[in-house]
């Protein structure tokens, strides 16, 4: 494998691995009750990005 293909096959599996932890321990306003006006109940409430 050349050192090309090891980087974009790295960075591909780093990105999917970051979109599928984001959305660990997400709350939505629906689950606490407080939903904004002009958004939907599923929106996220805090979201926690860093």
């Amino acid at each position: 494998m050349s050192w090309v293909s090891f980087i974009a096959l790295f960075f591909a599996t780093w990105w999917v691995v970051l979109f599928a932890v984001l959305p660990f321990s997400l709350r939505t306003q629906d689950e606490d009750k407080d939903v904004t006006l002009g958004t939907v109940p599923s929106a996220p409430r805090g979201p926690h990005m860093l």
